[in-house]
């Protein structure tokens, strides 16, 4: 059975052993859902692949603890989120204190958009909209449908993710759905 084929588990342990093997399959099977994962909550490409990257690494580091690890797909998840929300913490910090001169160049170059790109001004907006339709949650709403639609996680893996009961994911990932389209629709 080649690597690829093997359980999560298996990866685990092989990696807790050092095998290169394993640790290529486990980067072929995870990085991109977790960059997208982190992309999608932190807004900032190399951001994202940043922390993820320094995930993985600290997996290197740390491989005779993975011995103890339960659920290797809630686990990388869990450690990505809880270096996304540092990261974030860190960048409200720095956000406080300096002017966010690359908002300021992008609306001035919109103002001089040609007709012909309007359409892709419009995608932008239509992004941007969701965006803020997103931040309007609770942080437990946001956080379960980036993981549901980002991180592309089942309720299950993310009740465990955040510790909360299946029932009570589905509930606040349905009202997430909800509150947003309400504020489509007033909107539109």
């Amino acid at each position: 059975m080649s690597l690829d084929a093997n359980t999560d588990d298996d990866l685990r342990e092989a990696l807790a052993l050092g095998d290169e093997a394993a640790w290529y399959s486990f980067h072929q099977r995870y990085t991109e859902r977790l960059i997208r994962y982190a992309r999608a909550v932190i807004k900032n490409d190399d951001l994202a692949r940043d922390i993820v990257q320094s995930v993985m690494v600290a997996l290197v580091r740390n491989r005779k603890q993975l011995n103890e690890v339960r659920d290797f797909e809630a686990y990388l998840f869990s450690a990505v989120r809880r270096d996304l929300w540092r990261a974030l913490k860190q960048e409200r910090k720095e956000a406080a204190i300096l002017v966010p001169l690359d908002r300021a160049s992008v609306t001035e170059t919109a103002a001089y958009e040609t007709s012909a790109s309007h359409n892709a001004m419009t995608l932008v907006d239509d992004r941007d909209f969701l965006t803020l339709a997103l931040t309007r949650l609770s942080s437990e709403q946001k956080m379960i449908i980036e993981l549901r639609y980002f991180g592309e996680l089942t309720f299950e893996r993310i009740a465990t993710i955040l510790e909360l009961p299946l029932g009570t994911v589905v509930s606040r990932f349905r009202a997430g759905l909800q509150q947003m389209r309400a504020i489509v629709e007033d909107q539109a």
